[in-house]
């Protein structure tokens, strides 16, 4: 008889790391991978779509390619495996399959929180904010402690000129992180440039007990210096950056 199939779960990634003495590195993960090829092993979903995650951060972008791609053949809907794909072809440079592949996670898991989340993400850069704001909606519905989201929310409503919905949604981002300083003043920046000195008073008082050295750099930089130095609010609360 031949070997015993291995189910590779928890319990297979303990064996490995009794057996080598380490954590699966990209080698432990090409010895795995062996064993799946010949035929010994009977990976799960969740493994496989971990070890392209591992391969992903790794660097190993083709190894991490095959794993998720053999993740969807057998489930061609699989969201986790979709949204590796597309990290891989936006770190290589094909916007469009990660569209795609992001698309194509959406139609399948519109619910999913993750998937939303990425959506959004791409909506947000592509200046979309309407439609950014309802993916991360999605989100923060069932993942309703996810600073993030909330803060991204945010952004996408003070983008879109709703500048209650933005505060509401920061005030969300507050009560899952009350450390968001730098995102406060990125806020806050925006706002006084755009004459909202109201909503920009009140992002920079909550940020102000949070405020440290690195964040005063970091109004400091050439980058955010014009509108600190032109901002009402700004020259109210930080007078030193409006000289």
């Amino acid at each position: 008889m031949g070997a015993k199939p291995v189910l590779w779960d928890a319990s297979a990634m303990d064996h490995f790391r009794k057996v080598y003495g380490q954590e699966l590195t990209v080698w432990g993960q090409t010895v795995i991978l062996g064993y799946i090829q010949t035929g010994f092993g009977n990976p799960t979903t969740a493994l496989i779509n971990q070890l392209g995650q591992q391969s992903t951060e790794a660097g190993f972008v083709d190894l991490a390619t095959r794993q998720f791609q053999s993740v969807l053949k057998t489930s061609p809907d699989d969201p986790e495996a979709l949204l590796g794909l597309a990290e891989i072809y936006d770190r290589t440079g094909y916007a469009d399959l990660a569209k795609d592949a992001y698309d194509q996670a959406f139609r399948a898991h519109p619910e999913n929180p993750h998937v939303a989340l990425h959506q959004g993400m791409l909506s947000y850069q592509a200046g979309h904010w309407q439609d950014a704001i309802d993916y991360f909606t999605i989100t923060v519905k069932s993942d309703t402690l996810n600073a993030s989201a909330w803060m991204m929310f945010g952004r996408s409503a003070l983008e879109n000129g709703d500048f209650e919905q933005s505060k509401l949604a920061l005030e969300e981002a507050i009560m899952c992180d009350s450390t968001l300083a730098e995102a406060y003043l990125w806020l806050a920046e925006r706002a006084d440039w755009l004459e909202r000195v109201d909503i920009a008073m009140w992002w920079l008082s909550g940020a102000k007990n949070h405020i440290g050295p690195a964040h005063s750099e970091w109004l400091a930089d050439e980058k955010h210096l014009e509108y600190t130095r032109k901002g009402k609010a700004f020259k109210a609360l930080f007078p030193d950056f409006a000289q």
